[in-house]
């Protein structure tokens, strides 16, 4: 579980990334995001013992420096 919290964290946003991540995890666990656009950094914990929310920090961009 400890392993999806944190792919959850990392690609929250990325849609993309979390349908690939959920290739490689075993049945009946996935990660799915939020359809909701207010809401991209939400994703669900999916497991055979049910769904858990997890919300991601926000994502936090940093501008290259100029020298």
């Amino acid at each position: 579980m400890e392993v999806m919290e944190r792919v959850a964290e990392l690609f929250a946003g990325y849609h993309h990334l979390l349908s690939g991540f959920n290739q490689f995890l075993p049945t009946g666990y996935r990660l799915e995001p939020s359809d909701d656009p207010s809401r991209l950094n939400d994703v669900d914990i999916i497991t055979p013992e049910g769904r858990r929310p997890c919300r991601a920090p926000s994502k936090i961009i940093i501008e290259p420096r100029v020298h």
